[in-house]
């Protein structure tokens, strides 16, 4: 049996991920926890024993999770942080105060957990099983009863560690939805809370934001005390009437202004960027009040706060990063979905623009935007926002180095340098296969379909691999002698990959 060591826990976790492509209603179902409920009693893990706070949402639940985290660890608690997706190591969705998990401290739990799982399946499975993963032995991962996929088994694991390391806090990030979801297992958290609804996995979630609504209500529970931000009148029906129905307290936080502080005069500082972020902060300072004392007053800011809040981090939203020659600045957001995406485009143009009028020299800025979205989202729905008002010159589309369906980083090679003057680069067929820029031709023909205001005005141009993105940058920002500032958007995994290429560390860094 191969050594149970961190690479070969990353290769084993590989085997559990799901290869079908794209998502649909079979994903999440009345029955997608039974499970879940069978792992969690095979494992022996006393979920029931983690203090949690569950938050749910479209946009900024990653960002609200942060927020809370750090107040909570601003007041002395040892917390747990468990998120969804990871940007560059799979550690960073399972964090202990802030970091992520150590590589030998989540081998050590990840092997505890797979053989507890792996010997309770009875001999009837086990006769089964056909894949054999070096250093665990030999599994059927398509018995999805019998062993947890992906998500499930980080979900598991994630709960695990924060059980081991008797963490004060859980703050734990719903995957996707709410009601069907891994993370749902949780019984009775201390606190739940559901940010901004929009429209996100409706091939799972439903096409209407009613539907959307109701499976982000489902981690409401009886007698557990709910936030949730100012929502659309459609959602916010659905979100109380649920709230209703299980007996659930549910509070809209007000406007962070509103707030009171013992400290009105001063400005409250927001570790993470953007002016949509109060609205998180204002989530995160409710949830992390109710957690600390049920019976307090959630919407009071205290100097503890404060800190919290000024120091907290959260990669991948609203970062900005330079290059290392100092000519290309990435302004880093995940966005996904139109709304976000609105609120993206916002914050871009503001802080680009900022960013130019503080600089010393005259020298020019060049505005451009790197660009994915992964096949079960409709490009033109994401671009419309950017679209009707363009805040960059030039959109370049790539497919991803990273995928849903590796955890291994690939290498470039020498060819992946090359561009040809009109955008595409040059790769031999045995490294790109016919398939990987289909997705770009798709979004580059969504892109195209606007109106001629913004695709006469905005070239696109396709490329072959992230790093030739990023070198067209560099160099445009030597032949037009200018300042570049690149736009990095629509995918968490895109700016995962950006973030790689930056050689930037996974530890939630905010440069600048």
């Amino acid at each position: 049996m191969s050594a149970r060591t961190y690479a070969a826990a990353l290769h084993a976790l590989e085997s559990l991920i799901t290869r079908t492509p794209g998502f649909t209603k079979d994903l999440l179902h009345e029955r997608s926890l039974e499970p879940m409920i069978d792992y969690v009693r095979r494992s022996g893990l006393s979920v029931s024993r983690l203090r949690a706070i569950h938050v749910a949402g479209t946009k900024g639940k990653g960002s609200a999770c942060a927020m809370t985290e750090s107040i909570l660890r601003a007041h002395g608690l040892r917390t747990g942080l468990y998120t969804s997706p990871h940007l560059v190591d799979v550690r960073e969705r399972i964090r202990i105060n802030g970091s992520p998990v150590d590589p030998d401290r989540f081998a050590s739990s990840f092997w505890s957990l797979w053989d507890t799982l792996h010997d309770s399946i009875s001999e009837s499975d086990s006769a089964s099983a056909s894949t054999s993963v070096p250093g665990a032995g030999a599994l059927n991962v398509e018995r999805r009863t019998s062993f947890p996929t992906y998500f499930r088994f980080l979900t598991l694991l994630g709960f695990q560690l924060f059980l081991e390391e008797n963490v004060d806090v859980a703050i734990i990030e719903v995957g996707m939805g709410g009601k069907f979801d891994a993370t749902n297992i949780l019984e009775k958290p201390i606190v739940c809370g559901i940010s901004s609804l929009g429209y996100d996995h409706m091939a799972v979630l439903g096409n209407s934001l009613s539907e959307i609504a109701f499976a982000k209500a489902g981690i409401m529970k009886r007698d557990v005390r709910c936030f949730t931000v100012p929502q659309k009148p459609e959602a916010q029906t659905v979100l109380a009437d649920y709230a209703a129905s299980v007996q659930c307290r549910l509070d809209v936080v007000p406007s962070l202004g509103s707030f009171k502080s013992d400290a009105a005069e001063q400005p409250l500082k927001i570790g993470l960027r953007g002016e949509h972020q109060k609205e998180n902060a204002a989530l995160a300072i409710a949830l992390a009040n109710t957690f600390l004392d049920s019976s307090a007053d959630p919407f009071v800011v205290t100097p503890t706060i404060r800190s919290g809040l000024a120091n907290a981090k959260w990669a991948g939203r609203g970062q900005i990063e330079h290059s290392r020659s100092g000519r290309v600045t990435y302004f880093l957001d995940g966005a996904h979905t139109e709304e976000s995406m609105t609120v993206c485009r916002d914050w871009f143009s503001s802080d680009s623009k900022q960013m130019e009028q503080a600089q010393e020299s005259n020298v020019p800025v060049r505005r451009l935007c790197i660009f994915y979205t992964s096949p079960e989202r409709d490009p033109q729905r994401i671009l419309r926002p950017v679209a009707s008002q363009l805040v960059f010159s030039e959109l370049l589309l790539c497919p991803l180095d990273s995928t849903k369906l590796s955890l291994s980083k690939p290498q470039d090679s020498e060819q992946r340098r090359a561009i040809v003057p009109n955008g595409l680069s040059v790769e031999s067929a045995t490294e790109l296969s016919s398939d990987s820029l289909i997705r770009q031709v798709e979004i580059r023909d969504a892109w195209n379909a606007f109106p001629s205001h913004a695709s006469a005005r905005v070239p696109c141009r396709i490329f072959n691999s992230v790093s030739n993105a990023m070198l067209y940058a560099e160099r445009l920002s030597l032949s037009a002698n200018a300042s570049v500032h690149v736009l990095v958007t629509g995918s968490l995994y895109l700016v995962g990959d950006v973030i790689s290429h930056l050689q930037l560390s996974s530890e939630g860094i905010h440069a600048s």
